[in-house]
């Protein structure tokens, strides 16, 4: 699984307190106004970006991005924005995508729209500290005295080890939210989570992927199933298995709710073995005259009943009854 993410970056110059961008994972930076040289070692690195109170780049919703509060590392002032995005150019006006290669080596590109040198390398330990799985730093800029802040793209690659021992495991209810614009391979290891909450937020997501839905929806804990029973886009397929083995009432309530269900999925809550999921699919509109007739001649009263009374049982049965 892939993420890269968007990070500006400055300090505050120790001379003059002016703001010193720093457009790259750098030793050292020029403040662009008394030309004071500030030095960015390792312990600054690792110090600014260990605090996941102040920094978690999975965190921003879809379009937005975070920041951090100015805050002292070392006795230096340091800010920090970020957010999960795609590399472009950054030249001037132009937000061309730039393309990473899935493995090595990473070397400076030239935008296809504008024609900038855009670079791209190999990390270095330096870059380890913003993330251990770290495999391309894009965007870089010359931190020699340029006044103004750019993006750069830290591109990171993880297994589903490497998230399930991932520092920011605490924030994974946050990254399963609905609001989020993650990627479809984030969703997937978040709907096997060992917490089911966690799973029962991605399952409540309408961005993730239908597969990822259908695990939600066989998921052994009821939260869970019945956040995907009431998802719109949980695939049919995995309504029906819902609605064929369901007979938990949360579960099966959820999944009567939706504004429109697949006639399948309601065939199949009318076939149900469970007498309440039979009962509940009375609720649509969707049932068919034979549909009505099946249920009026189920072996509940209360089922038959209400099946006739919505015109079930035609032949002997409104013969009987009229």
């Amino acid at each position: 699984m892939r993420l890269v993410f968007a990070i500006q970056h400055h300090v505050s110059c120790r001379r003059c307190h002016s703001e010193v961008p720093v457009n790259g994972v750098v030793e050292r930076v020029v403040c662009p106004n008394c030309r004071k040289q500030t030095e960015l070692d390792a312990k600054y690195w690792t110090v600014r970006f260990d605090d996941t109170s102040d920094f978690r780049p999975w965190s921003p919703r879809a379009g937005e991005t975070e920041a951090s509060a100015l805050r002292e590392v070392h006795g230096l002032g340091s800010y920090v924005r970020y957010g999960v995005e795609d590399p472009v150019c950054g030249h001037g006006a132009c937000r061309a995508a730039i393309a990473v290669p899935e493995r090595e080596p990473f070397a400076p590109v030239t935008c296809t729209s504008c024609g900038a040198t855009v670079a791209m390398r190999a990390p270095t330990e330096l870059a380890r500290a913003i993330d251990p799985h770290v495999v391309a730093l894009v965007g870089e800029r010359a931190s020699d005295g340029d006044a103004d802040v750019h993006v750069m793209y830290v591109v990171c690659d993880y297994d589903d080890d490497a998230y399930r021992t991932y520092r920011w495991h605490v924030d994974r209810e946050r990254l399963a939210d609905a609001a989020l614009a993650l990627p479809p391979a984030l969703h997937a290891i978040l709907a096997r989570d060992t917490r089911s909450d966690v799973r029962a937020v991605v399952a409540a997501n309408q961005a993730a992927a239908p597969a990822v839905l259908a695990t939600c929806a066989a998921d052994s804990n009821t939260t869970v199933r019945a956040a995907a029973a009431g998802n719109p886009h949980t695939p049919v397929d995995a309504l029906v298995e819902l609605a064929r083995g369901e007979s938990t009432d949360t579960v099966l309530a959820a999944l009567v709710s939706h504004h429109v269900l697949s006639p399948l999925v309601v065939d199949a809550l009318v076939r149900s073995s469970h007498s309440n999921a039979r009962r509940l699919a009375l609720r649509r509109p969707e049932l068919t005259k034979a549909a009505l007739d099946l249920l009026a001649a189920d072996g509940d009263d209360e089922i038959k009943r209400a099946a006739r009374a919505r015109g079930g049982g035609g032949g002997w049965f409104k013969r009987l009854f009229s």
